[in-house]
């Protein structure tokens, strides 16, 4: 996935791994910031220490529009 569509608004209840570590790299190229080099270096480990805030409304919002959306692709599929 590219870097730019990671932080597209659909795409904050998927990917957050790849979210997680293209914003260290950004910040670590910006600042040179000694943890964020630590943290890219073990990511796999320090993933585990990265908790997840995502208010239920949003979250509830943005599964909805995406079902509709797969809804209506897969209904675009069989017309003509």
């Amino acid at each position: 996935i590219l870097p730019e569509k990671l932080f597209d608004k659909y795409n904050f209840l998927f990917n957050d791994d790849l979210r997680i570590k293209e914003m260290l790299k950004r910040h670590y190229n910006s600042t040179g910031s000694i943890i964020a080099k630590r943290i890219l270096e073990n990511f796999d480990e320090e993933l585990k220490n990265f908790v997840k805030i995502l208010p239920m409304d949003f979250e509830n919002v943005l599964s909805k529009r995406i079902e509709n959306e797969k809804d209506l692709k897969v209904v675009n599929l069989w017309q003509k």
